[in-house]
This record gives structure tokens, sequence and C-alpha cells, in this order.
């Protein structure tokens, strides 16, 4: 009988069974990692601006400089005007009030000096006085030397003396120690590179006397030190300064100069032609004013992609009319080019001349001279201008790039996308496909913060347009997970209104009210300004009453509703995070009541910020007795958590349970020793085991009510720790008990906790109180901060009153530079760091680019069990490792090189990884369970999603222990960037109480495609575990008086199969709460147990392997073993092969599910083979037809009939 032969399973399929599980939503980032990232530094140290602008034209209109030698006709036109038509003694003058209004557009608020025809004490005066007057802000020199020689090469430029009958030279470095730092300079004339060069130097040379000298200096210059400006007729003659002020101009006329070069029939526009077109550079809707607006975002893309990040933050974004100049810089370097001159800049630029969005700038030329003739035969209003598709096109083009992204390049349009904000035609797509583009990860954040896009979001936060406000919420929600010092800017300009309406808004799904809670949390975390705007606002209100209506509605299967209310829970804990007040508003709306009622809700996402919350409510500085009322309760209620299958919740209430011990401190010290070695002892009191049963009920049915502790309960703090229904009793048996979780960061917390208890002394137990508290109503927790060396764990403290608060500054509320971090930290540096504090931002900073590729579609599954000969060994690997019987491969990972196989080593506790498809491979990593654990020994292993880039090890142990492993490949893969470099510890819970660890045994199943464990123990138990929400789905016991220990288990579907001891088989369907048994045909304890949609094979050491009908719940027929008992068995879950070990002949047969014998492996082979001794373990891959056989002779072989692996040769490893 064969099933499914030659079957292949399409892709689609075959991603639907592996979809990667999910369980690291609440452990991707460790507490260690997400500590030390700092925030990339995409903020400017500081915003300057140009304050004052000298424009110094020495033309000397009508008088040529003697080393000119003009052609004639030449270039006369200065900013666009003809000298030599405008009168002789206002033609400087003149050209100069022109220049200053082209030079308004970028910055209208600067003050503008000219000086034309200067002398040099003129320029003295001029210079100090805008230095002055500039403070530490920048002055902008522009020097226009067409009317004097070229500078010299002692760096010198040349003015005129007083009656004009000489020229004057002007030491630069003189002009620079008038006009100080900072200070940008334009140089207008031939030879101006000679002028950069020198200056360069000026720091080094002159440091020595002038100590005070501050390299901040931008220079431009129009041409090289060898070169002299172009003299074309049809050109201006300051062609480098219309391109800096006019561009638009400049760049229009260029380029229809050019297309009549090419074409004689064209007709070149002139400047009287272009002042005809219409519109104006600020107006976006007029047809000069999108030019200027294409313009910009066109070069500040060439600069984006060509410059470094902080060069490009300095020029671009630092001051306007610096960017502005920059922009149109590139202009001048495309437009000097093609004449022969080559424009310099100090920073020195890459060139920029070539790049391929000058393309883009070219269409659009040609587009705007096609309206021309329209332009000049009517007027704006009688012609519409028809606007361009370049944004339009761009966005389509980004769109592209996000569909099929690329992660080793940055997309261009990012610069572009920043300009399309400005337009509320586009502003809707173009938020669309930022949010989209910031979804890609951590990096594309920092990206778009970089290009600047700060500013502009924050504006539209003015926006009341609804379809705005998901889009604003989740590029919000992305930039504050990677920078939460953006929190000030928020308070600042109140946008955290905006974030509470589109919270109590209805149209808003719960996605976008999720990230609009995640926005206020990090808006009031850490940060008291923002905690007293927020609360002020009604935050605590808001929130109570979502959680109110969220209750009534919630469905833990909804993972946005999960989603929802666990943010809601972690935002009110971040709010009274020290914060008195914030706590008070909280008990007088009866918060914490709804708060515990949340504890009822089986998530462990819910339960973690809950207990976060708890956390942070607990006061260990000033108490009342109605805090220690709520704290009693408090710390009652969450005890029943303890046994959580979920890491983080146990992590957090450790750390809940440690604040709990600090608050009451003296009633924990205050106990005999005594009583807690008769704590130590669980069984020592049965009244404590039926408090902490009771919780335990109360927390599996219904919610139960914990009896209130009144304040008059807690004066008598003088009974023993073991009085009946006692919090401070039930709180330490629960530090007992995680002192032994699996956890090593938990364990070790709740072992220091104890090891602090019980080495203090025993004080006084009256509990002593002030009775001056004569408040009414009490002022509740008042806020008094502790500093870091006043308090140490275990130290005797007096409780405080509400009339002991601190005094109020009010000094430190309006500042907004974000700085309450330390004061507000300093509560809480005693304690370990919270795991919901690093989880905070990454759950909003994960890339949601498309995963790789994965090769499957080539791949075939092995299905053909009657073509397996298994007869070529691949892989042969001898080290010092003793082989137990739980061998277990990793399906082969396509995105790497190689496939790995996992084994377990010396006394169970050694895991080995090694890679076999590598010829000359070794082994890739090794690590102990001793890291966890001294007693810990592998009792079963598991892969879980095998085909991802960085598949899990899942492994059961004999103490009853689950472990999740991360990062296992870590050495392979320590290059690449996606992963983190170093194997960790994912996640681990308690399965089974270890009541005997000599016969402790812990079996598991995995199911890739469900993403659910089933596990059972000695016992006659399985439990199902779904690992994505980290919680125990059902427990099923077997009280069968046939059905003993569980020696075997699998899963398939809803379907689970166990095998026992007594040879008896049963089946659970999860989703009915009965056991079936199957007729009991072995008599021998079941080795192995194999189930596939149609088919079970089970198999005993006596009877062989029984091959079962599912659906008729009867034997088909049996498969007898002819070669003596067998102790391990296995079969290829895709096809009726399997494979056992021989006892007796030590030997592994192979055959089919029709009984035939397809290969035999003997342990000793050959006259002068390699001794492989007795075999301990075999193992199938689960998609090719491939047999791992690990041996006790410290050997592993694989068996395959894929020729291609290293065609065929044996390959021998040391390891």
């Amino acid at each position: 009988m064969q099933y499914n032969i030659n079957h292949e399973m399409n892709s689609e399929d075959f991603l639907n069974e592996h979809r990667p599980c999910l369980i690291t939503q609440l452990h991707s980032v460790s507490d260690k990692d997400s500590q030390n990232e700092e925030p990339k530094q995409w903020r400017l140290k500081e915003k300057m601006r140009t304050v004052s602008v000298a424009l110094v034209l020495c033309l000397n209109v009508g008088v040529d400089p003697p080393d000119a030698a003009k052609p004639s006709p030449c270039c006369r036109l200065e900013s666009w005007l003809d000298p030599l038509s405008l009168p002789a003694n206002r033609a400087a003058e003149t050209i100069g009030n022109h220049l200053q209004k082209n030079y308004e557009r970028w910055q209208q608020r600067a003050r503008f000096k000219i000086a034309a025809d200067p002398t040099k004490e003129d320029l003295s005066k001029l210079c100090t006085n805008l230095r002055r007057s500039a403070k530490d802000e920048r002055v902008l020199l522009h020097y226009n030397g067409h009317g004097v020689p070229r500078p010299t090469a002692n760096c010198e430029v040349w003015v005129f003396n007083r009656e004009y009958t000489q020229y004057m030279p002007l030491s630069l470095y003189e002009l620079h120690s008038w006009l100080e730092s900072p200070a940008i300079y334009v140089y207008d004339c031939s030879q101006a590179g000679i002028l950069i060069e020198k200056t360069r130097s000026f720091p080094s040379i002159e440091e020595a006397a002038c100590n005070d000298f501050v390299p901040d200096c931008i220079q431009l210059a129009s041409c090289a030190s060898d070169q002299t400006l172009p003299t074309h007729k049809e050109l201006p003659a300051d062609l480098f300064t219309t391109c800096l002020v006019t561009p638009i101009k400049t760049a229009l006329i260029w380029h229809s100069l050019k297309r009549y070069a090419k074409n004689l029939d064209e007709q070149p526009i002139t400047p009287e032609m272009y002042d005809k077109i219409h519109g104006k550079v600020a107006d976006r809707r007029t047809a000069i004013g999108e030019l200027n607006w294409i313009f910009t975002a066109i070069t500040d893309t060439i600069a984006w992609t060509t410059l470094p990040l902080k060069l490009f933050q300095r020029l671009f974004r630092q001051d306007m009319l610096v960017a502005g100049l920059f922009r149109n810089f590139l202009l001048a370097e495309r437009v000097m080019r093609y004449y022969g001159c080559t424009p310099i800049s100090d920073p020195e630029l890459p060139p920029m001349h070539s790049h391929r969005m000058w393309d883009a700038w070219d269409h659009v030329c040609d587009l705007m001279l096609v309206q021309m003739p329209s332009f000049l035969q009517n007027t704006p209003d009688t012609y519409s201008y028809v606007n361009s598709t370049f944004f339009s096109d761009q966005l389509k083009t980004f769109e592209v790039y996000l569909t099929f992204p690329s992660p080793q390049t940055d997309p261009e349009q990012l610069p572009i996308v920043l300009q399309v904000l400005l337009s509320q035609v586009h502003r809707v797509t173009a938020l669309q496909l930022l949010k989209r583009y910031l979804d890609c990860g951590r990096d594309a954040v920092f990206h778009a913060l970089f290009v600047g896009i700060f500013p502009y979001v924050l504006k539209l936060l003015q926006s009341s347009i609804m379809e705005l406000r998901p889009l604003l919420v989740s590029i919000w929600a992305k930039i504050l997970s990677v920078d939460g010092s953006c929190q000030s800017e928020l308070i600042k300009d109140s946008g955290h209104i905006y974030f509470l309406n589109v919270l109590e808004s209805s149209n808003c799904d719960l996605e976008c009210r999720t990230q609009a809670v995640f926005v206020l949390a990090q808006i009031v975390k850490n940060f008291p300004l923002g905690q007293k705007q927020c609360i002020n606002s009604n935050l605590i209100t808001i929130c109570m009453g979502e959680l109110l209506e969220l209750k009534e509605i919630l469905d833990i299967n909804n993972s946005e509703q999960i989603q929802y209310a666990k943010w809601l829970i972690i935002c009110l804990g971040l709010c009274w995070h020290n914060n008195s007040d914030s706590r008070w508003n909280a008990v007088r709306a009866n918060l914490i009541e709804l708060l515990l009622d949340y504890l009822d809700i089986h998530s462990c996402q819910i339960q973690a910020a809950l207990l976060y919350c708890f956390g942070t409510f607990i006061d260990i500085q000033n108490q009342s007795e109605h805090a220690d009322h709520l704290d009693n309760l408090i710390a009652k209620r969450i005890l029943i958590l303890h046994r959580s299958p979920s890491q983080t919740v146990r992590r957090e209430l450790t750390l809940s349970l440690m604040k709990f011990v600090s608050e009451f401190e003296r009633s924990f010290t205050s106990c005999q020793k005594s009583d807690f070695q008769i704590t130590d002892c669980i069984h020592g009191n049965s009244n404590l085991l039926n408090s902490m049963n009771s919780l335990q009920r109360g927390y599996r049915g219904k919610r139960s009510h914990v009896p209130i502790v009144q304040p008059e309960e807690h004066k008598r703090s003088n009974q023993t720790l073991l009085e009946v229904g006692s919090t401070i009793a039930l709180v330490y048996h629960t530090i007992v008990r995680l002192s032994n979780d699996p956890c090593p960061n938990i364990c070790g917390d709740a072992k220091k906790l104890i090891s602090e208890i019980k080495s203090k002394p025993i004080i006084n137990r009256e509990r002593k109180r002030k009775s001056d508290c004569t408040e009414s109503p009490p002022r509740y927790f008042m806020h008094q901060p502790i500093s870091d060396d006043s308090y140490q764990l275990g130290t005797p403290r007096s409780r405080r009153t509400f009339d002991r608060g601190p005094p109020s500054n009010p000094s430190n509320e309006g500042n907004v530079s974000n700085p309450g971090l330390k004061s507000m930290e300093t509560a809480d540096s005693q304690f370990p760091d919270s795991a919901m504090r690093s989880y905070l931002p990454e759950f909003f900073t994960q890339s949601n680019f498309p995963p790789s590729e994965k090769i499957i579609d080539a791949r075939t599954v092995w299905k053909d069990a009657g073509a397996l000969q298994l007869e070529e060994c691949v892989y042969s690997s001898f080290s010092e490792l003793s082989l137990s019987s739980n061998l277990k491969f990793t399906a082969e990972n396509l995105c790497l090189t190689g496939t790995q196989v996992l084994a377990t080593g010396k006394c169970g506790h050694q895991i080995a990884i090694l890679d076999y498809e590598k010829p000359s491979s070794q082994q890739l990593n090794q690590f102990y369970l001793h890291e966890i654990s001294k007693d810990a020994k592998i009792s079963q292993m598991a892969a879980i999603n095998e085909f991802e880039n960085s598949p899990l090890l899942l492994m059961g142990t004999h103490e009853g222990n689950i472990y999740i492993y991360q990062n296992i490949l870590s050495p392979l893969l320590s290059d690449r960037k996606d992963l983190l470099s170093k194997r960790s510890l994912l996640c681990s819970w308690r399965a089974y109480s270890c009541t005997n660890q000599d016969h402790m045994f812990t079996r598991l199943c995995w199911q890739q495609k469900l993403h659910i464990l089933t596990t059972s123990g000695d016992l006659t138990s399985v439990k199902h575990w779904d690992v994505d929400k980290e919680q125990l789905m059902g427990e099923m016991n077997f009280l069968d008086k046939d059905f003993s220990q569980i020696t075997s288990l699998t899963s398939v579907g809803n379907l689970t199969f166990v095998g026992s001891e007594s040879g008896a088989v049963n089946f659970i369907d999860r989703r009915e709460p009965t056991v079936k048994r199957f007729p009991k045909e072995h008599i021998s304890p079941i080795k192995g147990l194999y189930a596939n949609d149609r088919f079970l094979y089970t198999a005993d050491e006596d009877k062989g392997v029984k091959v079962w009908d599912i659906g008729e719940q009867r034997s088909s027929f049996s498969i007898p073993v002819n070669n003596g008992p067998f102790h391990c068995f296995a079969a290829h879950q895709n096809s009726g092969v399997m494979a056992y070990a021989s006892v007796i002949r030590q030997c592994a047969v192979v055959f089919n599910n029709s009984g035939r014998i397809l290969n035999k492996i003997d342990a000793f082979s050959g006259f002068l083979s390699q001794r492989l001794g007795p075999i301990a373990s075999v193992a199938f891959h689960p998609h090719r037809p491939l047999l791992a056989v690990g041996c006790d002779s410290r050997s592993l072989l694989l068996y395959s009939t894929d020729k291609a692996l290293h065609n065929g040769e044996l390959n021998l490893v040391r390891l």
C-alpha cells in the first residue's frame, strides 16, 4: 500500500503549511540590546539663519579691467539688466537693487546692504556692522568682480580707491576676519576657484594668531582657478549669479538655447518672453510656481541620493537661504560645465551634473516650452495652464519601489514625497505611500527623519480632515517608536489633543486607535510635562471608558482587540508612573477594580501589560492605609499568574513582587527565619496550599473575589507569615516557586530577593505610623523622590505619611526639552528593567518588508515510497559527542547555502548543530543546557519556523520545562544584519511540575501549520499549548486503568495520538472533551507513533508495526519485525517509509508501508570499515529522502538517494 505517491506540493500549499510562528511578539528584543541601542542623531544640533546679506558689486560700468579680453559682441547683462542702458552713476546701484529683490525670494527677512564699487574702508565698515548685528547668526557676502582684475595668487580680490583711479588689493583672509564666522561667501569672477583653494588652509596657518577662528565657512565659486567666465552673447555676464538667484529663468532660457542649437527652426526664448509666463514663484498653482516646486524636489533628490546624510542636513536643512543656494548651485554646476567652467564649493561636493534626475527636469522644461506660444498670445484670464504630471509619475515610481522593495537601496523619491505633502491634491496619496515606507522598519523611519519629514507631519496635526487621521497616526507611531524625544514638540504644539480626539472618535478603526494610544503612551513616558498635559486633557478617563466598552465585546481570538486593550493598559501604567496625582485620579474612578477584572482574560499580552501597570502603581515611596489596602488586593490577585506559560508575564510578575516586598519590607523581615524554612517546604502548611489553590481555581473559572484586606488589618504585622490568607505568606510562597523558574533571569531575581529577605536581622514587628495624619480627605501617594543610594533592598524604613510630600518646583513644569527622564527613573533604578519597556517601541519598529522569495517551486516534496534505496552515505561525522536517542532535523533552510542537523549530545544536555551540505563544513554551533539549568536533560526536540532565515529550536527536558532558542545558526549568519549575532533563550515555561525527576520525560509534538505544541510527561496527561498566544489551550487526563505511562506522542490536525507503556493507543480530538481508544493490539510499550491525514503507524518491539485507518479506528495490516526487538523507530512524514534500529542485530532497517525492506544499515560492516557501534537513534528529514543514523560510537551518518549531494562522495568531518 502506498499513499500520495509522486505527489508534488505547490508553493501556496507549502507556505500555508509552514507559515512562521509569531511567538517573538513579546520577545523581539532582549532588555540588554534595547537599552544599548541609541537612536540615530537625525536632529540638527542647531538651526541657523542667514540674517544679513552684503552685496558687493565691483562693476565699474563702462571701464573694462586690464586683464579682460572680451570678444565683440559679448555678454553684457548683469542681474538680467543691461548696464549700458542705465545711467552711469546709477547703474551699479540699480543692478544691486535688482539682485537684492532676487535674493529676497529666498530670505525675505534678511538685512541687505549694497556696496557698489566700494573702497577697502567701506567694505571693512560694512562687514563689521553686519557681524555686530547678526551676532552668532550667519552672514552672506556676495562678491561680483566683473569690473576688476582677477584674484591674485596671494588670495586677494580687488576693490577701488576713493577717486576710482586705482584697483586696490584686499586680502581674503582680512575680509574673513571682518565677517568672522559663521558666514557664506559667493565669488562670481574669473579664476574664483583660487580663493577657495587658498582659504582652505586658513585655520591651520592662522590658528596660533587667531585662537577664536571657527572654520564654519561655506564658499561658492563660479569657476576653477585656471578658468575664465563664459562670454557668449546669448548669456548674462553673471551666469553663475543668475543660476543662484533666478534658477527657473536661467534653466528655461539655457534649455531653449540647447534646443535651438540642435534645431535651428526653433526660436529660443528671451528674458522678455520668460517674463510673460504666468504666475509667481511662491504660488504652486501657477506655471512658475509649479516649475520652482518641481525644481526643488529634483535638486533635493539629487543631493539626497549623492551626499552623506550629515552633509545633506547641513547644506539643505539647516538654513533656508543656504539650502536654496545649494539647490541652485547644482543647476549652476550643470550650466557652467556646459560652457567649460567648473563651479567649486567648500565643503567640496561630488559631481552631480549628470544625475539621472536631470532628465526628468529636461522633460518638464520641454513641456513648458511647448506651452510658450500660448503664454505669449494669451493673458492669465484667457489661458489655462496645463499642470505637469511630474509628481504623480514620481509617486507611481515610489509605489513600484514599495511593491518590489530592495533592502539594499534607498528610494530616490523620498524628498519628492516630502514636497508632495505641500499639495492638497496629492497629499493623501503621499501620506499613504509614506506610511507604507515607514512600515519597512527602523531604518526607513530614520531615513524619513533625515530627509526632513518631521516638521511637515507635525504641522499636519493641525488639519481636521478625517481622511488623514489614520495615516498621520500611523506615521507618528512609527516616529515615536524610534525616537521618543519627539514628545516635547508634540506637547509644545498641543499635538496630544489630536490623538485624544482619535481615541474618542467612533469613525476610526481599532488599529488606528491602538496606534493613537501608543503615541499617547510615548508622550507620557518619563515626561512629567507630558503626563500633566495629557491627564488634564482627561486621558485617564478616556482610557477607562474605552476599557469599559471593550470589556463587553472583547474576544481573545481578535488580535486587534487584544492589542488595543494592551496598549490602553500600558498607557495608564505610564500615566501614573511616579505621578501621585494620576494614581489618585485612578483610585477615585475605581479604575483599579476594572483592571483587576481584566486579569480574567486569558491573554499573555494583556496579562503582561496589567502586571507592568500594577508594578508602576505600587508606590514604594509614600503610602497610606488606603494605599496598603490596594497594594495587598493587587498582590493577591496577580499571584495567580506565576504559572503562566508566558515568560514575559512571569518576568513582570517578579518585578511587581519585588516592589511589593520593598513596600512591606518590615512585614517580611520581621518574621522568624524558621517561618521561611517552613514556607520553603511547600508541603509544610496545608492552609497555605489551600489558599494558593483557591486562587488558582478563581483564575481558571469565573472571577472569585479575593477577601479585601481592610486598613485595620495592616496593623497586625506581628502575626506569623503562615496565617491563613496572609498576603505576605502567599507572596513569599510565590517567590519561592519563581526561584525554580526555567527562565534564568526570573529565577535569578527571585533567588536574590529571597536571599535579601533572609539575610536581614529580626526587627521590631510593630508597624509604626505617624499619628499626625489629619488631612481629610487624605492626599494619596504624595510624591517624594528618593536618591539611588538612599535605598537598598531589605533596609528597614518607616512608612511615610501624607503630609510629607515634596516641595513643589513649578519651574520644572515648563521645561519641554524632555527632561525629567533622570528624575523619573531614579525611583525604579534599584529594580531590574521591565521587559515591557523594551517592548514598547519595538512593537512598532518591526519591518513589514515582504520576505525574501523562498525556492519552493523547484522543490518536490519526497513522496515516492517505492523508489527509495538509501545506499549512499553522503555525510559522516565523528566527534566526542555521545549521541542520545533523540535526533532531530530541521528542514532545509532555503535562504542559506546548507542544511542543519540538530543532535543532542553527552548526558542529554549538549546541543550540536551541523551543516551536512558543505563538504568542508565544521560544526556550526554548540551550546549547553547547563547555561540555564544544572540538572536539565533534553528529552525531545523540534524545529519551529524551519523554512525561515532563523529557525527556532524547541526542546523539552526531564524537568518538565519547555525551552525555545533563537539565533541557533548565529556562527553561520554572524555577518547578516537582519539577525542578532548571539544565540539566546527566547522563552521558556514549566509544562509539568516535576514530582519525580528520575521518571520525568517530556514528550512533545509540534504542528507548524496550527502553531500548536502538544506535550506529555510521565503521567497520564496531555496538554495543548498555543505557542503564538503563549497560553494553555487545554489539558486531558487519561483515567483508564489500562493506560499507563505515556511513551510516545504525535498529532495531525485536531487529533492527538498517545501510546503508553502498556501498549494501549488512545487519541484525543481537541474539539471534543472525551478520549477515544483504539482496540488494544499491542502488548509491549509503544516505541513510536506517526500519523498522516489517513493512517496511523504504531510500533512496539514485539508485534512490529501496525497501520491503522484513522477514520475506521481499526488496524489495516501489520508489518512484522524480522530482526529482533528494536529500541527506536522513525517514519517519513510524507510517505510510508519507516526505519527502526534493531537491538540484537545492531542494524538499522528501512522498509516501506508494505513491509518490503528497502535497505539495512549494519553497525559493523566490511573488513576494514569504520566501526559504527550500536545505533542509538534514527530520524528522517521531513521532506527530502534523507535518513540520519546516530551511533554510540560518537558518529553521525546521513543516507540519501540524492546523488547531487557531494556527488555521492563520503564526507568525513572531525568536530
